[in-house]
């Protein structure tokens, strides 16, 4: 069973007094004996029922939505009816007991792709971090690799402008027994023009401008052989 929850980029959500709920909407995908289950809600929704916004400033940032994570899991779950184990473990070295059917790896990067919400970040970052984060994210994607089953998907995902954490990265995927399996228009509706030549998604603060623009993020999909 694969659950994922498709939250609405807060960049644009500012504070608000009253609020009606929107429409939430859930996908199940039958596949013989699996389910996938998508549900998009709201970042706003989801705030009025978990409580992400610590500070009370009404600007809710995915550094919030990482510290409630267990929240968000328990009450899509009991929402959903559905039940699921976590585990806390270092994903470099944990394996699970059976090989998984997908992987969905946000790897730690140096953020640069925040750095409209966050000025500080060219600041703070070096050449050097990069190289040390790079090793990193090629651990990561090794590790992935040996949790999948054959034909097991691996999606790798940076918040990251820089090419050395994102297509130059994963071109070490090959060598763990990754294939790409290239996102098309069917699978980025609505955010086409973020559709990379080789299949793999890169936003980048200048698409949707109308709405405040978008983070960069990279974003590919491999399939295990």
């Amino acid at each position: 069973l694969c659950l994922l929850l498709l939250l609405a980029n807060p960049a644009w959500i500012h504070p608000a007094w009253g609020h009606s709920a929107s429409t939430a909407y859930l996908d199940i995908t039958a596949d013989g004996p699996k389910l996938d289950v998508q549900w998009s809600i709201a970042l706003r929704d989801l705030d009025d029922v978990v409580g992400l916004d610590d500070t009370g400033s009404g600007a809710l940032t995915w550094g919030m939505v990482r510290a409630h994570q267990a929240d968000i899991d328990a009450y899509a779950l009991a929402r959903l009816r559905l039940e699921a184990e976590t585990i806390e473990a270092d994903a470099a070295t944990w394996r699970p007991e059976e090989p998984l059917d997908a992987v969905l790896l946000d790897a730690p990067c140096s953020a640069t792709g925040t750095i409209r919400r966050h000025p500080d970040v060219p600041h703070l970052k070096r050449p050097r971090d990069i190289v040390a984060l790079a090793k990193q994210q090629d651990s990561f994607i090794a590790a992935a690799a040996a949790m999948l089953r054959p034909g097991g998907r691996l999606v790798y995902a940076v918040c990251s402008l820089q090419l050395d954490e994102g297509p130059i990265r994963v071109r070490t995927a090959a060598q763990h027994g990754l294939r790409p399996a290239p996102f098309d228009e069917a699978d980025a509706v609505g955010i086409t023009e973020a559709l990379t030549p080789d299949g793999h998604l890169r936003t980048t603060p200048a698409l949707w401008p109308g709405l405040g623009g978008l983070d960069g993020f990279f974003v590919a999909r491999f399939i295990k052989d």
